[in-house]
């Protein structure tokens, strides 16, 4: 694992009873962003078996393309900014069953998975976000059905995963999502929240009355399902 410069002296500024202390406190990452976590091998694998689906419009298969071969070149970041180009082709590599339940894995024994030869996790509990996709091979319920079986072959109490709903979504879209995610919570499957996210200030389609706080959010709330908000900035 690479660190960066002000990572690398915070660490070397501890003693080493205090990395050890460090190592072995118990951790919860809870807001894990599922295609933003997929380690870097598994997209190169992935890439490797990457079969175009063919209905892409001209301008998403460019920026596909231009993802696919930033990853079989060798991915170097010097900004995290960088990163966001890669997800068309990210979400590309993931649009089946197959391969979102093969990245899901690989996710979740990074965080829960001691690596390394090391004796302690980077986690000791989970909860992923991820936005239901719609794709050729599968309907947004099924997205969060296949996330959910990776995510429940480990115990209650090491994994979870929260249903995120973008603001520039249309409202079908959304009432989908979150539909899904009520559906899924009422069979018992392991939703324990939605995630009302992307960028505060893009008005929001399904907002009552430009409130951010959505119809969307009360509805999961009614359905016993917990909410993350990011509101935002007041203007002036």
């Amino acid at each position: 694992m690479s660190f960066s410069k002000h990572a690398l002296d915070a660490i070397e500024a501890l003693t080493p009873s205090q990395v050890d202390f460090l190592k072995v406190l118990p951790k919860a990452e809870l807001h894990a962003h599922l295609n933003g976590s997929i380690p870097l091998p598994v997209l190169q694998q992935l890439v490797k078996e990457y079969v175009p689906s063919g209905v892409d419009s001209d301008p998403a298969l460019s920026a596909i393309q231009a993802g696919i071969k930033k990853l079989q070149d060798g991915v170097v970041f010097n900004h995290v900014h960088e990163f966001f180009p890669l997800f068309p082709a990210i979400y590309a590599l993931t649009s089946t069953k197959e391969a979102l339940a093969r990245a899901t894995d690989a996710v979740l024994a990074e965080f829960l998975e001691p690596k390394n030869g090391e004796e302690y996790p980077q986690a000791t509990y989970l909860e992923l976000r991820s936005t239901p996709r719609k794709t050729i091979g599968m309907t947004r319920l099924e997205y969060v059905e296949t996330v959910l079986g990776e995510v429940e072959k480990y115990r209650p109490d090491q994994a979870a995963l929260i249903v995120s709903v973008d603001r520039r979504m249309s409202k079908e879209v959304a009432d989908e999502c979150v539909e899904a995610a009520i559906t899924l919570k009422k069979r018992g499957r392991r939703v324990v929240g939605v995630d009302l996210c992307g960028d505060p200030t893009v008005s929001s389609s399904f907002a009552d009355g430009g409130n951010q706080c959505s119809r969307l959010p009360r509805q999961a709330i009614w359905s016993s399902s917990k909410v993350t908000l990011r509101l935002s900035k007041p203007r002036g």
